[in-house]
């Protein structure tokens, strides 16, 4: 009688194993730039915030694009050029959308919002690309949606606009990600994509504060670097290890393992600021990751 073949957790295969150790760190650095997030955004005002935010990005994507490809990665192929232009513009909306809502939440509840960036995954796999999307998966979308209403469970009044704005980015976020698959799958390299991305996001931010006159650079040395440094690690490297997962992994692998984000955001805030969440939102929270596992899970069956 032959052994059943054992089930492993974790990626055997040595592709998958790359895919899985992008997918960590990148988890890893965008928890704890959650945090860094909510400590400068009293820097400037939230347009400039994120502009700089982005440009620094911007500005590390270039230099790693010219100091180890060269000026050959400096232009996506040629008929994907509208399609990173594209991953730019919904970039500048997802990130102007996450400062504003951030500032009314605490980092713990904004990292669980974002978890519903499978969700728009899987929708836009559905519509775009094509792939059945089961009745079954209904159901643990409903469980992230009942997770979420009770996180703001009577104080809708004090967070409702940061929650919805905090969603939109999220939203947003889960499309640049399935966009940036699109865009790898079909030959682009990972590092044009962070390339257009941050700046064609910098440059609208920019614009849009021009705008509406919110030019004001006007702020500490300390909350300088401190943005700096957010920017570099969400607007680069985060998305740079994703992006390498991308060329490793599948869109879903990767998704299970960033819903452990929330967990890593509330040890930080423990560990720094002594701040725990509420019983709401750690019952609301479970609702919602347990919900995003089932629905990759799903998924990958």
């Amino acid at each position: 009688m032959n052994p059943r073949p054992q089930k492993h957790i974790l990626p055997k295969n040595p592709s998958a194993v790359k895919g899985f150790a992008f997918a960590l760190a990148a988890m890893v650095l965008v928890s704890i730039n959650i945090i860094l997030i909510k400590q400068a955004l009293g820097a400037f005002n939230i347009f400039i915030f994120s502009a700089i935010w982005t440009g620094s990005g911007a500005v590390a994507a270039l230099v790693t694009v010219l100091s180890t490809n060269g000026p050959k990665l400096l232009l996506p192929p040629q008929k994907r050029i509208g399609l990173v232009v594209l991953i730019g513009i919904i970039n500048g909306a997802s990130m102007l959308s996450m400062c504003a809502g951030m500032v009314y939440l605490d980092p713990s509840l904004s990292a669980l919002l974002l978890r519903f960036m499978p969700v728009v995954m899987f929708l836009f796999g559905a519509v775009f690309l094509k792939e059945k999307l089961h009745p079954r998966e209904l159901l643990p979308i409903s469980l992230m949606l009942v997770g979420g209403c009770i996180c703001v469970a009577g104080r809708w009044e004090y967070v409702g606009t940061g929650v919805a704005l905090v969603l939109l980015s999220g939203i947003l976020a889960g499309l640049i990600m399935s966009l940036a698959k699109v865009a790898v799958n079909k030959g682009c390299h990972p590092n044009t994509i962070i390339l257009y991305r941050s700046n064609i996001g910098a440059l609208i931010i920019f614009a849009a504060a021009a705008a509406f006159g919110k030019i004001d650079f006007h702020s500490t040395p300390k909350l300088w670097v401190l943005t700096l440094v957010s920017g570099f690690i969400g607007a680069f490297l985060g998305d740079f290890l994703s992006f390498r997962s991308f060329r490793y992994w599948n869109l879903t692998s990767y998704s299970i393992v960033r819903m452990a984000d929330p967990f890593f955001v509330v040890l930080i805030a423990l560990l720094i600021f002594g701040t725990f969440p509420e019983t709401k939102e750690l019952i609301g929270g479970t609702g919602i990751i347990a919900g995003g596992l089932w629905l990759v899970i799903l998924a990958r069956k």
